[in-house]
């Protein structure tokens, strides 16, 4: 069945999810052929108890069509959102959900047949289960991916789960007492790092971060140019200042993020513009005024951080 709920505002929630254990939340944008191999990796899971909630930010029609094309095989709530971001789109599931679980992933990851079953089990065999956030191995660019710990310069390196500040992985295992309490920062309209501070947030408000060692899907991301994007950059900046003055409170790694953090990255991406002297130029305005906007928005939402709701 295809419940279509296409001219959403906000305040407007459907209840379609309310019966079923787990909800599959898919913020997607003109990107209907994957999202139809999404779809049917979905259809063919062996855990059966779970809707899908798909929020499209494309102008056209063709996400609803393929959304619906599913739906004699999918309990499917279609929301039509636009510009919002994908963090935008994931407050907009979240606000949509009533499951026990709500699963997370992007529209070009594809799941293995007994992905959902494998969550669900281990969600259910946790001591303390509804304060942890479940992730776990997906194939991308040929590698594994693997719980990660960030530098205080806005790096990271491969650790244990119990010691990760977030996944790199396109899927997010969330319990409804997670959900429901931490949104999505709505702020974070470009992508990148949206889920770094989605998962700090959790952290911070005492939620533990939990990886199933086993491959659960494949995702068929697609390399993008090696440039600088604004709002990524922003979006970095913020999410590190959010660390550590609110999750790991430290003026040592404040200093280091202000000083080595604004150097490396503007190294790192500038290598690239070296044969351009135009370019270069370009790219360092671009880059101080990205790392400017990311503390300019950090400092706007200061009051909204310290507020026990954490409502963004």
């Amino acid at each position: 069945m295809l419940t279509i709920n296409a001219h959403y505002s906000d305040g407007c929630a459907c209840d379609a999810a309310k019966k079923y254990s787990i909800s599959v939340g898919i913020p997607t944008k003109n990107r209907a052929e994957k999202l139809r191999k999404c779809l049917n990796a979905l259809r063919n899971q062996t855990f059966k108890d779970f809707n899908v909630i798909v929020v499209d930010g494309s102008e056209g029609e063709e996400t609803r069509e393929v959304c619906f094309q599913f739906s004699n095989v999918l309990e499917i709530v279609y929301i039509k959102s636009l510009k919002r971001g994908v963090s935008g789109a994931r407050k907009l599931i979240a606000e949509n959900c009533q499951s026990v679980a709500l699963l997370y992933i992007d529209d070009d990851v594809y799941l293995h047949k007994d992905c959902i079953s494998k969550l669900f089990d281990c969600y259910k065999n946790l001591k303390n289960r509804d304060n942890y956030v479940i992730s776990g191995q997906i194939k991308y660019f040929g590698n594994l991916t693997t719980p990660i710990r960030l530098t205080p310069q806005g790096g990271g390196y491969p650790t244990q789960s119990s010691n990760a500040d977030y996944f790199v992985s396109a899927l997010m295992f969330v319990p409804k007492t997670i959900y429901q309490r931490i949104p999505w920062n709505s702020r974070f309209v470009d992508w990148g790092f949206e889920e770094v501070l989605y998962l700090l947030m959790c952290k911070r408000h005492g939620a533990k971060l939990f990886w199933i060692n086993s491959l659960l899907a494949v995702h068929d991301n697609e390399r993008q140019e090696n440039r600088l994007s604004v709002g990524t950059e922003a979006n970095r900046a913020y999410t590190m200042l959010y660390k550590h003055v609110f999750v790991e409170p430290s003026i040592v790694n404040l200093l280091i993020l202000e000083s080595v953090g604004f150097l490396r990255n503007l190294v790192i991406n500038s290598i690239a513009y070296l044969l351009s002297p135009k370019k270069l130029v370009f790219f360092i305005f671009s880059y101080v005024y990205s790392w400017v906007r990311g503390h300019f928005w950090f400092l706007k939402d200061l009051g909204i951080f310290k507020s026990p709701s954490n409502s963004m």
